[in-house]
């Protein structure tokens, strides 16, 4: 087998829904399998989304599906961090050479290679879920 190739397809979400990505501020994520489980930054504000699929060779059979959302924030890196940390105690982080910050988690009611990953920069933040083709929304 080949390497996994990953293809975007953008993405347009414009809701303004309580409960929902609501006029640049967020309480879940639409759309969401899983990531609705990780809490959104409080002061982030929503900035786009976009979605994937992941295959084992270019047009092959897609294995997982990705959805990412994005925000923007002007809090420090270290304090989105240690809000993160407290929210997710099971969550499995990392610094990267460049100094992104990186929270795994794997969700409840996760399959083999679904996952949820927060990923923070200065004035950016990132919630991406990976998850199987045919997976519920919740």
């Amino acid at each position: 087998m080949g390497s996994a190739t990953l293809a975007f397809r953008p993405a347009v979400i414009v809701l303004c829904l309580s409960g929902m990505v609501a006029c640049g501020k967020s309480t879940s994520l639409p759309g969401a399998v899983y990531a609705n489980q990780v809490p959104v930054y409080p002061s982030a504000v929503y900035d786009g989304a976009m979605g994937g699929d992941y295959m084992d060779e270019v047009g092959g059979v897609v294995t997982l599906k990705s959805q990412s959302w994005f925000f923007k924030t002007d809090d420090a890196v270290e304090k989105i961090t240690a809000f993160y940390a407290e929210q997710l105690p099971g969550a499995t982080k990392s610094v990267d050479e460049e100094g992104e910050v990186t929270f795994t988690l794997i969700p409840t009611g996760a399959g083999e290679g679904e996952d949820v990953v927060v990923r923070m920069n200065p004035g950016r933040l990132q919630i991406t879920e990976k998850y199987k083709p045919g997976a519920r929304k919740g």
